[in-house]
């Protein structure tokens, strides 16, 4: 992990689909999402499944909420929720674009974790867990080796 300055950022929020999402739309969404994260210096994380996105975007805080704003403008998403936006020291995803790891994963790994939660039965249950174990959170999915695809 790489050592930054305090204007390094990690925003966090969930998402609804506005629509019913394939595979290949959700593919469609990591190649966009890596390729301007790129050229804006962001790295992070997606996670999907249950009919909600979960994201954690890194980097400065103006390429950063520049991101959020272009999401929350995306007709892909609804009902976009921010979670947080902390400032950090360093990166957890430093070299990841944007890596995914499925919902199922991404719980599982949590559990493993000593996190006790149930699946989400709605978007506002998902931004709660998330706010309630975000460090937690951000421990697991930093430490799960980079997704390529979906």
């Amino acid at each position: 992990m790489t050592k930054l300055d305090s204007s390094l950022v990690q925003l966090c929020y969930v998402s609804v689909p506005a629509h019913s999402l394939t595979l290949a739309d959700v593919d469609d969404i990591l190649h966009s999402a890596r390729h301007n994260n790129l050229r804006h210096g962001i790295t992070g994380v997606l996670s999907f499944g249950n009919g909600y996105f979960l994201q954690i975007l890194e980097g400065s805080r103006s390429a950063v909420e520049a991101a959020y704003e272009k999401i929350c403008l995306d007709p892909r998403h609804s009902h976009v929720k921010q979670v947080n936006i902390t400032p950090v020291d360093q990166r957890s995803f430093d070299g990841w674009a944007m890596s995914y790891i499925p919902k199922p994963m991404l719980f599982r790994m949590l559990t493993v974790a000593g996190v006790d939660i149930v699946w989400p039965d709605a978007a506002e249950e998902l931004e709660e867990i998330a706010q309630t174990h975000y460090s937690t959170l951000v421990q697991v999915l930093a430490g799960e080796p980079a997704r390529a695809a979906v």
